[in-house]
């Protein structure tokens, strides 16, 4: 009996710990509630901020770049014996199409 509540102690002390985190802009969650043709240029810049950048198009549009980065860390301890941690930074680029206004396409890359 002594064994099994030693075994179940030493069993608890040395479980692990996984913690993960994630940094980064909420941007990517707006993006869902962008509609093409209803969408206004006020409603983006509200919700996405100002973009990197805004370049004029040849048929009189305006393209806006916005990019979006996550930061995400992890980290692994099996109690003071091991430990491993990893930290992953990806980022995507949004384009949005505006005509009169209001976004009439938009795509990621």
């Amino acid at each position: 009996m002594k064994k099994l509540v030693l075994l179940c102690l030493l069993t608890i002390t040395l479980s692990g710990c996984i913690s993960y985190r994630s940094d980064g802009s909420n941007g990517r969650q707006q993006i869902s509630g962008i509609r093409s043709g209803e969408t206004t240029v006020d409603w983006l810049e509200d919700q996405l901020g100002t973009p990197m950048s805004v370049r004029k198009t040849s048929m009189g549009s305006e393209i806006w770049h916005y990019r979006f980065s996550e930061k995400e860390k992890t980290h692994v301890s099996l109690f003071l014996i091991f430990s491993v941690s990893n930290e992953n930074t990806s980022s995507t680029d949004y384009y949005f199409e505006i005509v009169d206004g209001v976004v009439d396409s938009f795509w990621q890359e």
